[in-house]
C-alpha cells in the first residue's frame, strides 16, 4: 500500500506483535455507530492460548451516549505490554500495519467520536482513520486520504472531538479503515481509554493543513509540500529566513489557487541558507489558520578538490553565510560505507577548504559535506572525486628533491635537472599561496610568517608533495 504521508506514526503498531499467539478476532457491537456506510461489527484482538486469553477490548455501560461505549486497556500478558485495540478492517502481524476496512466511497471532512483517557506513566492513545483504493493498473492500494490523533493528554469525562482527514488524492476511495489504540510507544499497563459515538463529518469545518518536510533539496532550491484538502479555495504559503516569519524571501507569501491538486511548490533561485515555510488554509473569505512550520537548511555546494600529492588533497565548498560549521565526510565509495578513519561527519569550523591528509598513493576518494545551521544540519551536498598521485612517484622524488626549511625559508634542491620545476605552496588550509615555474637547481622561497605549510614540487611527469614547518 503506498503510504500516507502521516502514516509513519503507524510504527506503534509494532508492539502488537511481540509474542501473540494465536490471535483471534472477536466481535464487538458499537453502539451508536449510526452512519449507514458501516457495519457495527468491529475487529478486535486477543493475546494468548487457552487458559490465559486476555481481553483488551470489552463493552462497558460507563457510555457518553446511549446503553454502551467501548472500552480498550493495556494489559501486561505474560510480561508483554499488549494495546487495547479494535479497528474496522485488519492487522497485518507481518508488517504491524493497518489493512483492509470496510467499503466507503464518501471524502468526508472528518471523523467525529467522544472519549475520555486515563493514561499511565506518560503513556499516548492513538486513532486514525485511513481512506484508500484499490489501484487496477498497478495491483497495489493507493492512499486517498487519512487523519489521526495521538494524544498523552488525560481526559475525564468524555469529550466530544472532531479529527480533520487530509486528502493527497482527488479520487474517490473504496475502502475507509478506523481503528483505537490504548497505547503507543511504549505502552503502559493500565491505560484506559473509553470510545463512544462515531461519527463521519461532512460540513466544510475550516481546518489549517500540515505541511510535510520539503524534498528535491539543492543548494539554491527545495519543494515545500502540504496535505491538500479538496473544499479549500486556495493556500497561502510563506517562506522566510527566520521562523517567527519577520523577514520574508522576496515574492513570499505567494497565494496559490486550490485546483485539488496543488499541495506542493518548489521554490527556487535561493541563496544557500536556511530557511523555513508554513501554509496558511484560505476558504473563500475565511482561513483555516497557520500550519506547522517547516525549517529548510539548505547543502552546501562542494567544490572540485586539489590533488597535493600522493598522500593529501585539498577538499573545497561555497560558503554559506548563515552556517555555524560544516561536517565533512571522506570515503572511498561514493556510497560512503567504507568512511577514511576520521572523516566521518568531520567538524571544521566556518572554513571552506581542509587538506585531507594521511591517505593512500594512487587511490581515488570522495568527500561531501552538510551544512550546520546553530545545531540544524541540511542534507549532504554533491560528492567530488578525485584520485591521489600514484606510489611511484614518491619513490622517485626521495632522490630527486631535498626540501628543507631555516626561519621563514624555503629551500628546494633539485637534482638532475632537466625541466622547468612548478612550485606550489599551500597553507594549513589549503589555499594556495604560491604557484610559479623556476629554472633553476637551488629554489629559495621566503614565506610572510612561521607555520605549516604544504609544498608541491612537480619536474615534469614527477612530482613530490612536502610537509615544511617554519618557526
Amino acid at each position: 500500500m503506498k503510504n500516507f504521508n502521516l502514516s509513519i506514526l503507524f510504527i506503534v503498531f509494532c508492539f502488537f506483535g511481540v509474542n501473540a499467539q494465536d490471535q483471534q478476532v472477536a466481535n464487538s457491537n458499537f453502539e451508536n455507530w449510526t452512519d449507514e456506510h458501516y457495519a457495527v461489527d468491529w475487529n478486535s484482538f486477543e493475546f494468548g492460548s487457552y487458559p490465559l486469553i486476555y481481553y483488551t477490548a470489552d463493552r462497558t455501560t460507563d457510555a457518553a451516549f446511549g446503553t454502551y461505549a467501548v472500552k480498550l486497556e493495556t494489559q501486561d500478558a505474560l510480561g508483554n505490554k499488549i494495546p487495547g485495540i479494535i479497528m474496522l478492517g485488519d492487522l497485518n502481524m507481518d508488517t504491524f500495519m493497518p489493512e483492509g476496512g470496510v467499503p466507503f466511497t464518501d471524502r468526508p471532512t472528518g471523523f467525529s467520536f467522544s472519549y475520555k483517557y486515563s493514561p499511565v506513566n506518560g503513556d499516548a492513545l492513538f486513532i486514525f482513520a485511513l481512506l484508500t483504493k484499490w489501484n487496477e493498473d498497478t495491483q497495489e492500494t493507493d492512499t486517498i486520504g487519512g487523519g489521526l490523533l495521538q494524544s498523552s493528554d488525560v481526559q475525564d469525562p468524555y469529550i466530544l472531538k472532531t479529527v480533520p482527514i487530509y486528502y493527497q488524492s482527488i479520487e474517490e476511495p473504496d475502502t475507509i479503515n478506523v481503528g483505537f489504540v490504548s497505547s503507543s510507544n511504549p505502552p503502559q499497563a493500565g491505560s484506559t481509554l473509553y470510545i463512544d459515538s462515531l461519527a463521519m463529518v461532512y460540513e466544510l469545518v475550516n481546518y489549517p493543513t500540515v505541511c510535510f518536510p520539503e524534498v528535491d533539496v539543492t543548494p539554491t532550491s527545495f519543494t515545500a509540500l502540504w496535505g491538500a484538502i479538496p473544499y479549500a479555495s486556495a493556500y497561502e504559503l510563506e517562506v522566510a529566513y527566520d521562523e517567527d516569519f519577520t523577514n520574508y524571501v522576496t515574492d513570499f507569501p505567494m497565494t496559490i489557487v486550490n485546483t485539488g491538486y496543488n499541495s506542493a511548490y518548489n521554490v527556487s533561485g535561493l541563496e544557500t541558507d536556511q530557511y523555513f515555510y508554513r501554509v496558511k488554509t484560505i476558504y473563500g473569505t475565511e482561513d483555516g489558520g497557520y500550519s506547522n512550520v517547516e525549517s529548510v537548511p539548505l547543502p552546501t555546494l562542494a567544490l572540485e578538490g586539489d590533488v597535493l600529492g600522493h598522500i593529501s588533497f585539498t577538499a573545497n565548498w561555497s560558503e554559506v553565510a548563515s552556517a555555524t560549521d560544516y561536517l565533512l565526510d571522506v570515503a572511498t565509495d561514493e556510497a560512503f560505507v567504507n568512511m577514511v578513519d576520521g572523516y566521518s561527519e568531520l567538524s571544521v569550523g566556518t572554513v571552506t577548504s581542509i587538506i585531507v591528509d594521511g591517505l593512500e598513493a594512487g587511490t581515488t576518494y570522495n568527500y561531501r559535506l552538510k551544512a550546520v545551521y546553530d545545531g540544524d544540519t541540511s542534507i549532504a551536498s554533491n560528492v567530488i572525486s578525485l584520485t591521489t598521485e600514484p606510489s611511484s612517484v614518491e619513490n622517485y622524488d626521495n632522490t630527486q628533491f631535498i626540501v628543507s626549511s631555516y626561519r621563514n625559508v624555503i629551500n628546494i634542491l633539485v637534482k638532475n635537472y632537466s625541466n622547468p620545476i612548478l612550485v606550489e605552496v599551500f597553507d594549513i588550509s589549503g589555499r594556495k599561496l604560491i604557484s610559479k615555474n623556476f629554472y633553476s637547481k637551488n629554489i629559495t622561497l621566503g614565506m610572510p610568517h612561521s607555520g605549516f605549510y604544504i609544498v608541491k614540487i612537480t619536474d615534469g611527469n614527477f612530482g613530490t608533495t612536502k610537509k615544511v614547518i617554519l618557526y
